[in-house]
């Protein structure tokens, strides 16, 4: 592969070219030096995998005709299955994917191509109220904020489908409860979860890059909770 790049970058240019490592790259400083394939939970790979396999053969990228000395055939369809690498390679790919250790549910949403979710502060104001000597504190109402979801754009289809139920057709019965899911570095135990409640969609929009679209949530509850204890 190197020679390849060499080729290409400089031609027939007769110049040495000699990679350098100067440290540990971010891969080797991220990955966990005990990451274990076998603990991660690599369903969402094999649920991918299953659908892409549905669509049958599929032709190559061409790209692989530009590259000298392929030892592999350049042309022809390939299914999923002869495409497939061994499953210990899917769960490095579900860590490096599903990284994050969280997950965002709501029935009825594809929620595998939530890619990012933003920081957000629930609030609430305390009042002082000072009665001669005492000292009262009153709570004022918790102010609950919006989600902003960032989805990729080839798995939004059911996100545009609400948002024109919700926003187009303005029907507010469409409200959904949901959870934001904290998950263990092994992806199967739950740490905590934030519970949604009445969740509705108030935009959708396209991000910079086209790849993704961008949906504003509004929330009337939120209830953070810890599984029980072993």
């Amino acid at each position: 592969m190197l020679n390849q790049l060499k080729r290409r970058l400089l031609g027939n240019s007769n110049i040495a070219v000699t990679p350098v490592k100067t440290g540990d790259g971010w891969l080797a400083t991220t990955l966990p030096r005990s990451f274990n394939p076998a603990a991660v939970d690599v369903s969402p790979v094999r649920a991918r995998a299953e659908l892409t396999q549905r669509l049958g053969g599929r032709p190559l990228w061409k790209g692989y005709q530009d590259l000298e000395d392929y030892p592999y055939a350049t042309s022809g369809d390939r299914t999923s299955e002869q495409v497939r690498t061994a499953e210990g390679i899917g769960a490095f790919y579900a860590w490096l994917a599903y990284g994050s250790n969280f997950r965002l549910d709501i029935p009825g949403l594809d929620t595998v191509g939530v890619a990012r979710i933003e920081s957000f502060t629930i609030s609430r104001r305390i009042d002082v109220v000072r009665t001669g000597a005492s000292v009262t504190l009153v709570g004022r109402q918790v102010q609950i904020p919006n989600l902003v979801v960032t989805v990729g754009a080839s798995r939004a289809e059911d996100w545009r489908a609400w948002h024109r139920q919700m926003v187009i057709t303005g029907d507010q019965t469409a409200e959904r409860n949901g959870a934001l899911v904290f998950m263990a570095p092994d992806f199967r135990s739950e740490l905590s979860r934030i519970e949604l409640r009445n969740v509705g969609i108030a935009r959708l929009a396209d991000a910079d890059d086209a790849a993704r679209v961008v949906a504003t949530l509004y929330c009337e509850q939120m209830q953070l909770k810890f599984p029980p204890s072993p």
